[in-house]
Formats: C-alpha cells, sequence, structure tokens
C-alpha cells in the first residue's frame, strides 16, 4: 500500500539522524576528554605554585 512510500524516507531520515547523534556523542566523549586533561593540568599548575615550585617571571633587582 500507501505505507511503503512514507516508510522509506522516515527509515533514511532515522538513519541520518541516528549518524548525527554517533557524531555528537564522539563529540561530547571528546570534549569531556580535553575538559579532563586540562582540569588535570590545572590541578599540577596548582600543587606546583602552593608547593612553591612555580618561577613566577617577576624581575627582582
Amino acid at each position: 500500500g500507501s505505507g511503503v512510500f512514507i516508510e522509506k524516507p522516515i527509515n533514511a531520515a532515522i538513519d541520518i539522524l541516528n549518524r548525527k547523534i554517533d557524531d555528537l556523542r564522539k563529540s561530547q566523549e571528546r570534549l569531556i576528554k580535553t575538559a579532563e586533561e586540562i582540569k588535570a593540568r590545572m590541578e599540577e599548575i596548582g600543587r606546583k605554585i602552593s608547593e612553591g615550585d612555580v618561577q613566577v617571571s617577576e624581575k627582582k633587582d
């Protein structure tokens, strides 16, 4: 019947949306990973500052 004509475009649209969702999920995972790396780096810098390891670029006469 006429249902077939509607079904195919809907299935195609669903496939496209599923691919987009997968792409977004991968992007999100990359962003989370990057954010975690930045956070770890910031914590490391904070630790070094509190331990006095960081040389603050200040000219002392």
